[in-house]
């Protein structure tokens, strides 16, 4: 399939046609009886992604130690590049130019991107390993290497102030910025972006920063609506940290319009309060509302 243009609009773009954004197509091709499992098909404007299946990580856009043809011959349909880095470097607007993320990395199938919000998480909080090994976080400040550069300077309403870890020099990311970025890089499937909490914080930080998360969803689906590449399409964010009684309203939260991914859920040394987060959002309040049966 021939890549679709990757004009990305700026913040002040005007609005896109309604016809411009086609409605994604989900199906689901088999059921468990015994369990809630299922096995479906996303079609994108680059080709199909089998569910459930494993995403390799071309975070900077390359999966390391592979081609993208050897990427592909070993059977996998999608990858995913993360948006902070590559807004870091090279630069979103020179992938733009190149004709976007799959031209420049030379691979013709789907790709999602990350939002950025496990990165503003890594700075403030470490690394998964820093996290579960309850280490303090590397390269946030101090330490050498390029790395010491970046930290958090300030989480708030409007965003994420840090330094880069590139070179040192201040950036922002906003709701909108994650989506103009995303836009930039002309990816199939665009994720909301959020804060990834911790799951050591109090509940009172972890429902503050879920409920912020809500409001940068609003934000974001508001920005992709009306500038967005048609054939882009957008997944939420299911936080809420360890509280279940989070994750439920996260899981309820803009349903009516998106599809989801359930966030920051393993981090722990024991596999079993993941396993029970999962079937929390899959389980509660459903139907009709919770992580939906018919949806990806």
């Amino acid at each position: 399939m021939s890549a679709p243009t990757s004009d990305s609009p700026s913040l002040d773009a005007p609005p896109r046609p309604a016809a411009e954004r086609p409605r994604e197509a989900f199906r689901i091709e088999g059921r468990d009886p015994g369990s809630r499992a299922r096995a479906g098909v996303i079609s994108t404007a680059h080709g199909e992604i089998r569910t459930p299946g494993f995403v390799p990580l071309a975070t900077k856009a390359t999966v390391r130690g592979l081609l993208p043809a050897e990427v592909a011959e070993l059977g996998y349909d999608i990858v995913l590049g993360n948006t902070f880095h590559l807004m870091l470097a090279p630069g979103h607007e020179l992938i733009r130019r190149a004709g976007g993320l799959h031209r420049f990395m030379a691979w013709d199938g789907p790709i999602i991107t990350d939002s950025g919000g496990f990165q503003v998480f890594s700075m403030g909080h470490g690394t998964v390993a820093d996290e579960i090994k309850g280490r303090g976080a590397s390269g946030a400040g101090g330490g050498s290497g390029s790395r010491s550069h970046g930290r958090i300077d300030r989480i708030e309403e409007e965003g994420v102030a840090f330094r880069s870890y590139v070179d040192g020099s201040k950036q922002f990311l906003s709701p909108e910025r994650s989506m103009e970025v995303q836009a930039a890089l002309g990816t199939d499937l665009a994720v909301v972006f959020d804060e990834c909490t911790p799951f050591h914080v109090d509940r009172e930080y972890t429902q503050r920063s879920t409920e912020r998360t809500h409001r940068w969803l609003e934000r974001c689906l508001t920005w992709h609506e009306r500038h967005a590449p048609g054939w882009q399409l957008v997944y939420g964010i299911v936080q809420g940290g360890v509280y279940e009684d989070l994750r439920h309203e996260a899981a309820d939260t803009g349903i009516e319009y998106q599809d989801r991914l359930l966030g920051h859920l393993c981090l722990n040394r024991s596999p079993t309060p993941c396993r029970r987060r999962v079937a929390g959002c899959r389980h509660h309040r459903h139907p009709p509302r919770g992580v939906r049966r018919d949806r990806p």
